[in-house]
């Protein structure tokens, strides 16, 4: 009973992080999708792809300067925390050295490639936007389910972002201004952390202690591996389009990148609650580790199939209401990587679980397959298809993902999804007929037709009974019997 009544409670703790991050979510990524949404319409498609180009390159070496340090740290210390200052000093001057060391081979390349002045003053900015990343302590206070510090956190981001971006940013001119936006919100974020940390956990000390460095990225390093892995997944497709199609049609692909982006994050803000939890639960409970994650898979379920559903038929309204006429090209990569948006959300439950449950190399495994299926798929796709082909082999990627990590994972603990997929299904279908019939009404707004699909599926759902009552009010209400 005590092990129920502690299960429970944690439960109830993961709610209410889940809650906490998502209202920060709800706040700060809105805030930084309108960011984009004004920028690709004041800068035009050309130069919206110039600053996407930009920061898919840098975005590889803000990976370099992270190498799986801060997954490391927060296991760790959610599981001894009396090890945190060990983790914050050694992890802190890690991935500060690593990013100054990414900044000179920026400045290197930039100058030796023969880039454009233009783009290469758009790659030092952002590249000095990894100093204050290193910095970042949020992985601090995931370890210790602060989660509402790293909402702040995200908020200050967002909104020195936007704020910026709206003072100074007034047509395609300004576009060298762009990235400075972006890292003055960086930097006011690692500030606030920095400073609550130092008042909460640990003052924060620069450490060159060899021997633990050397231990900490040996451990780590499978899931640095994993991580530059899911983000040749995430951005090599915008690569490959700036080198082969252009700077314009890379602000196109993007334009519907940012939406599914924008979704990906507020779903990932439910694992990042469930991940110091789930990393608990395999040392002290496997009972409660496949609750957990039956839980999951139900939630990704009921919102991830309508959403896919949906979006791919209101794909056409979605990019003219968001963007405008110059990015109608969007829409057929829209449509596409919504598919993609679900089958992440599904790979979270069992990627978090291996990651959680020690399996750093079977995780890294399947993001080298994902990485080569992606690398394929794009040589193959992008040049005869465009946005397509690149849309088309994120979505194999990541199907490609689901084979290995189902596997993997249910080895630990075994997910059966198909006992909870056909009532999500059989509830969008009915959604679906219904937003087809008001689509038959002339100049139906496309917030309405997706509030009427989601009133129309949520009571399709709890009609044929697939809402879970019972087993979120169990997690909602800790069990107080002893």
């Amino acid at each position: 009973m005590i092990l129920m009544k502690s299960t429970n409670s944690s439960f109830g703790l993961l709610i209410k992080n889940a809650g906490v991050l998502l209202f920060g979510e709800i706040i700060s990524k809105p805030l930084l999708f309108l960011a984009m949404v004004y920028l690709a319409r004041v800068l035009q498609p050309d130069g919206f792809g110039k600053i996407n180009f930009a920061l898919a390159i840098v975005t590889y070496f803000i990976l370099l300067s992270n190498m799986g340090f801060s997954l490391l740290g927060t296991r760790e210390i959610a599981r001894n925390p009396q090890l945190r200052g060990f983790y914050i000093d050694n992890i802190l001057t890690l991935r500060l050295s690593l990013s100054l060391t990414g900044i000179a081979i920026i400045a290197l390349v930039s100058f030796l490639a023969g880039v454009s002045a233009e783009m290469k003053g758009l790659l030092l900015v952002y590249a000095l936007g990894l100093i204050p990343l290193s910095l970042l302590l949020d992985w601090v206070f995931q370890a210790h389910e602060r989660m509402a510090y790293i909402a702040i956190a995200r908020i200050i981001t967002s909104g020195s972002h936007i704020l910026l971006i709206f003072l100074f940013i007034r047509g395609p001119g300004d576009l060298p201004y762009v990235p400075w936006c972006q890292v003055a919100g960086q930097a006011a974020a690692a500030i606030f952390l920095l400073v609550a940390g130092n008042r909460r956990f640990h003052r924060p000390r620069l450490s060159f202690h060899w021997s633990s460095w050397r231990e900490i990225v040996r451990v780590s390093l499978p899931m640095g591996a994993a991580l530059f892995m899911n983000q040749i997944i995430l951005n090599l497709d915008t690569v490959m389009i700036g080198f082969l199609r252009g700077s314009e049609e890379v602000g196109i692909y993007q334009a519907a990148y940012h939406i599914v982006f924008f979704l990906v994050v507020l779903g990932n803000t439910y694992f990042d609650a469930v991940y110091p939890v789930l990393s608990r639960y395999y040392k002290v409970s496997m009972d409660s580790l496949r609750t957990i994650q039956l839980f999951s898979a139900k939630m990704v379920m009921i919102v991830g199939i309508p959403l896919a559903a949906g979006g791919t038929l209101l794909a056409p309204d979605i990019i003219r209401m968001t963007y405008g006429a110059e990015y109608q090209g969007s829409v057929i990569a829209l449509r596409v990587l919504l598919w993609s948006v679900f089958l992440i959300l599904v790979n979270n439950i069992y990627s978090r679980g291996l990651l959680g449950c020690d399996r750093q190399s079977q995780f890294l495994t399947v993001l080298v397959v994902q990485a080569g299926t992606n690398i394929l798929f794009n040589f193959l796709l992008i040049p005869p298809l465009g946005l397509l082909g690149a849309a088309a082999a994120t979505v194999l990627a990541e199907g490609a993902g689901f084979i290995l990590y189902s596997d993997y994972f249910n080895k630990i603990v075994r997910i059966r999804l198909a006992s909870i997929i056909m009532r999500p299904i059989m509830a969008t279908g009915i959604m679906l007929l219904g937003v087809r019939w008001l689509q038959s009404f002339p100049d139906v707004a496309v917030w309405i037709l997706a509030a009427a699909g989601a009133g129309i599926y949520l009571l399709s759902l709890f009609v044929l009974g697939g809402i879970p009552l019972a087993e979120i009010r169990h997690v909602l209400t800790p069990n107080t019997k002893k």
